[in-house]
């Protein structure tokens, strides 16, 4: 984290849906969740996921093309400032579909 900014770790559910709502469609849904294993750690901020997810869908099969939407709710807690969390939230979309890729 940046200097003066606390660390933030999340503690999510995720779930993934083949073929819902249609065939074809893959629906991953994240959710914040407590669990007694994963107490909070001192010095570190525990974010909230209100919602996020992905929904895959293959829109075409030749050539195939695939739509990708994401969904993202989160509260990072604690006091930063609105310009820092703008930009960082700008940059994370393309992240999480980066790590998606690469497993």
């Amino acid at each position: 984290a940046p200097l003066g900014i606390s660390n933030r770790d999340f503690l999510q559910q995720r779930k993934v849906i083949f073929d819902f709502p249609t065939k074809g469609v893959t629906y991953m849904h994240f959710k914040s969740i407590e669990h007694p294993e994963k107490p909070l750690v001192k010095g570190i901020v525990r974010a909230e996921t209100i919602i996020s997810g992905y929904i895959i869908e293959q829109i075409q099969d030749d050539p195939p093309i695939t739509q990708l939407t994401v969904i993202s709710q989160n509260d990072i807690k604690g006091l930063i400032p609105k310009y820092l969390v703008n930009l960082a939230s700008g940059k994370a979309p393309k992240q999480w579909i980066g790590n998606l890729i690469n497993g």
